[in-house]
């Protein structure tokens, strides 16, 4: 209805108050964790879905304290292919001085594949993207252009920067029962291509691990381990920092742009100031059954919030991002009625 969605927006810009560019980043107390907490576990219904094998997580990233999640088993003790939530890590590794960012690439789409046979990508846009440069390629999640980047800079700096977000480990949350995922051991060169999309076999990883990757993201490189117990309490431990802050800052404009115009522009993410990144990924063997994942940040400028969505067999990377706008606008509410004032520039 219009005009509910009309007056969530107002809402919305009277919550989102702005700031001076040179004010302090905004943090969470952890007194504001400790309500947030509670308001959210009372809207758990109106947002949890009745698939028991969908999960999905919010953290503070300057604290790594989870807020609120749904499905503890699924979200650490299960791992899965990430799909193209793993062109954020690729973006990390092709920032590092081995990719030209405004270098562009025309994508032509149809029955365009790139890669040995037995290990094609190709584009999941029939019309083709067009021009593209890195940033664009991110926002628009095209696979050509992704799976052009692993050819050229191989499968090891893919590697390097998976580790260096700390896939391929546990996370050290306490959830229990968590696994560590698996990064491919034989990097032959021929998977390049489908490691950079996210594709590769033996590349599998948490929706846990996944959380605190984009809360690194957010908050200028530090990996927290996730905790859910004690929101009140302060920063959990660190196990990891990602050091190229000037990457960093281009993958944060970058999933902003996704909600502008690239995969989460049809939801009017933008309009939640919600930056991220949508993924979809092939599973069993059978390419028409998926999962979809959303991972991202909120306020996009200045996140207090980041989160995680997993959708079990889900029918497309939309499906997973509707959720994390549920998500998004039932913590917004609760932020409300904890008095929390969401800043942005």
């Amino acid at each position: 209805m219009p005009g509910r969605e009309n007056s969530f927006l107002v809402f919305l810009a009277a919550l989102l108050v702005p700031i001076s560019s040179g004010a302090a980043v905004r943090q969470l107390s952890p007194g504001e964790r400790v309500c947030l907490s509670a308001k959210l576990g009372e809207l758990s219904a109106s947002v949890v879905r009745s698939n028991q094998r969908d999960a999905f997580a919010l953290m503070d990233p300057h604290s790594g304290r989870i807020l609120w999640l749904e499905n503890r088993k699924t979200l650490a003790g299960r791992s899965f292919q990430p799909g193209s939530i793993f062109k954020v890590i690729t973006t990390y590794a092709a920032r590092s001085g081995l990719v030209d960012p405004s270098e562009t690439y025309t994508c032509p789409g149809g029955e365009t594949t790139i890669g040995p046979p037995g290990a094609e990508v190709d584009c999941w846009l029939t019309r083709g993207h067009g021009p593209v440069n890195l940033s664009k390629a991110l926002a628009l999640s095209c696979n050509l252009y992704f799976a052009r980047i692993g050819r050229r800079i191989g499968v090891t700096p893919l590697l390097r920067a998976a580790g260096e977000f700390g896939l391929g480990r546990v996370t050290g949350s306490d959830l229990g029962g968590e696994v560590s995922g698996s990064l491919p051991s034989w990097p032959p060169a021929g998977q390049a291509a489908r490691m950079a999309t996210g594709q590769a076999d033996g590349l599998r990883v948490t929706p846990l691990q996944v959380l605190s990757a984009v809360a690194a993201v957010a908050n200028g490189g530090v990996l927290y381990s996730p905790r859910v117990a004690d929101p009140g309490q302060g920063p959990t431990p660190v196990r990891g920092e990602l050091k190229d802050t000037a990457a960093l800052r281009f993958i944060r404009d970058a999933l902003e742009q996704v909600s502008i115009y690239g995969t989460g522009r049809t939801l009017r993410l933008y309009d939640l100031r919600l930056a991220g990144k949508t993924g979809t990924a092939a599973w069993g063997g059978v390419n028409w059954r998926t999962h979809a994942w959303y991972m991202g940040f909120a306020p996009d400028r200045r996140p207090l919030l980041s989160l995680v969505v997993f959708v079990h067999d889900g029918t497309g990377s939309k499906e997973a991002a509707s959720l994390a706008k549920k998500i998004i606008v039932a913590a917004y509410q609760a932020m409300k009625a904890c008095g929390v004032q969401v800043k942005k520039q």
